[in-house]
């Protein structure tokens, strides 16, 4: 399984087991740019004061609150300062999934539905609430005891909260000007992008789009694109890819640049992720 994690701005590619599990309840907290997985995230938030960014969707959350982040999808918290940060991240792969649900092809699908008719949050109370809590803390604190671990997650998988199969409205669409600046990023990254045309397209001046995007991100419009094709090119060479062809269909006009970006990006050049993608499948 392979994760990112952010070391001095460098988005930092682990090799990971099926899933991991994580308590977490800290007095400080660094801020965190825009990043993305290899995996899906259900990120559990207890107690604190954070707005959470997914792409273009926005979230003030709540004790209670649970986000689900697919692969690929940029996101980061915004921790308001004074008192705790407590929440619970368990990391699964796509695979892990599929291996052990109930209903073969009934997972993946459900999530995906999910996301475009809900965003990305669902609100647990009572029982709800007090059954993924006791269980995610429960699989936390046994980490030398895999086996444990397993069996729990096998449980949360296949007893997934009941929102999640549910339908509900589609999610507002924001009409804020970096919420619609990312969506269409998302949608042309892989296209010729230049400051000029943007600022054209959404009737606004360099200065306060770099402002804006800035301070919603805490990322650059060049780096925010970057990420995004080099998350697009991970998946392309763990399709089996080559990453000539990768660099060529991500956006990027040419090799030598993709190659440097890749390793500032992933800390390995294309054709190390490529041979480590690969020893994880055998």
């Amino acid at each position: 399984m392979d994760s990112n994690s952010i070391e001095n701005g460098r988005q930092q590619v682990v090799l990971r087991r099926e899933f991991e599990i994580s308590y977490q309840r800290n007095t400080h907290f660094s801020p965190m740019d825009f990043h993305s997985h290899d995996f899906y995230e259900f990120y559990l938030f207890l107690d604190g004061g954070v707005t959470y960014y997914v792409e273009d969707q926005i979230y003030d959350l709540m004790p209670g609150d649970m986000l689900i982040i697919p692969p690929g999808r940029m996101h980061r918290p915004a921790v308001r300062e004074g008192g705790v940060y407590e929440r619970i991240v368990f990391e699964v792969d796509s695979d892990y999934l599929r291996a052990v649900e109930q209903t073969p092809g009934e997972i993946l699908p459900c999530l995906h539905a999910f996301y475009r008719q809900n965003g990305y949050r669902i609100t647990l109370a009572g029982k709800d609430l007090v059954f993924y809590t006791e269980l995610f803390k429960r699989m936390a604190a046994s980490p030398d005891n895999r086996g444990f671990q397993k069996s729990l997650a096998n449980v949360f998988i296949q007893s997934l909260p009941p929102q999640l199969s549910s339908p509900g409205k589609e999610p507002e669409t924001r009409t804020d000007l970096i919420p619609g600046i990312i969506r269409y990023l998302n949608a042309h990254f892989r296209e010729p992008l230049t400051l000029d045309d943007l600022c054209s397209r959404f009737f606004v001046s360099k200065y306060h789009l770099l402002r804006q995007f800035k301070n919603y991100t805490s990322s650059t419009i060049h780096d925010y694109i970057l990420a995004k094709r080099i998350v697009y090119a991970r998946q392309l060479i763990r399709k089996g890819f080559s990453a000539s062809d990768a660099c060529a269909q991500c956006g990027f006009s040419d090799y030598s640049n993709f190659y440097r970006v890749f390793i500032a990006k992933t800390g390995m050049t294309p054709a190390q992720f490529k041979a480590r993608c690969n020893e994880s499948h055998t």
